[in-house]
């Protein structure tokens, strides 16, 4: 296994038909494009690189994965004739690597550092409810989204609205005031709120200077928070928000201000 790890850096992948995962194969030279965006959408895992290369020019634009303008650079920059089969070829400037080396690393026994992680959903516990809310700008659109689930994950309340031109951060803030009204106007009084956003729950939690673009929204937000009801908000991953994620993009690619 290991002997594989060290030999397939020897290794380049030839696009043929473009039947090859768009995300999760390193068909680009620079690693798996999934590890280049925060999270691939649900919607874009299954993509496969014909399904983005068409007619001998990119889609992009049929991605609902934010892409860094740079990685996209890379990809526009990459043209490929459709007409083999996909497959890993050996690139010669590799044949150096010595095989006592990699006969030696093989036998290696120290741990790997990084070990995969499972993340999912988290759930509440006892008499407290979830919501879990995002915020999302799809070009000059902005939108927010969240749902309310009890501690069996069963579906409870979900909004989402459409904001016009906002920055990211002020969708994630109003996302989580708005899901707060939310759960306040349903007299739920035990809430766990969750943003995938680090920033807005950083605001939220600690001191904010009043010269702050959104001084006056966290304010709201933690006036909303004092009420006489337990609340805490914490970060979680992307990964595990994903329903919020889905309602965000659907408020930014709507007209609504707010669509329970």
């Amino acid at each position: 296994m290991k002997a594989t790890n060290i030999l397939k850096h020897g290794f380049r992948f030839k696009v043929g038909r473009g039947d090859t995962s768009f995300w999760y194969a390193n068909w680009l030279d620079i690693g798996t494009l999934c590890s280049h965006v925060e999270f691939v959408n649900f919607h874009d895992v299954n993509l496969t690189i014909r399904d983005v290369f068409i007619t001998n020019a990119w889609h992009l634009d049929r991605l609902w994965a934010l892409v860094p303008q740079d990685i996209c650079d890379s990809i526009v920059a990459k043209h490929f004739l459709l007409n083999d089969e996909d497959v890993p070829v050996w690139e010669t400037t590799y044949a150096s690597i010595s095989l006592a080396n990699v006969v030696k690393d093989s036998f290696d026994t120290t741990p790997n550092a990084r070990q995969p992680t499972l993340v999912r959903w988290e759930a509440p516990v006892g008499d407290q409810f979830a919501l879990n809310t995002d915020g999302s700008v799809m070009g000059n659109r902005a939108g927010f989204g969240g749902l309310v689930r009890n501690m069996n994950g069963e579906w409870m309340w979900g909004f989402a609205g459409f904001m016009g031109e906002e920055d990211v951060l002020m969708a994630e803030l109003t996302a989580i005031l708005r899901g707060l009204h939310l759960c306040w106007d349903n007299n739920i009084i035990n809430v766990k709120c969750m943003s995938d956003s680090l920033m807005a729950v950083s605001l939220i939690k600690e001191d904010v200077s009043h010269f702050h673009k959104y001084a006056c929204l966290v304010k709201e937000i933690r006036s909303v928070i004092n009420l006489e009801w337990t609340v805490s908000v914490s970060h979680t991953l992307r990964e595990g928000n994903m329903c919020a994620d889905y309602l965000a993009k659907q408020g930014a690619a709507g007209d609504s201000s707010l669509s329970p």
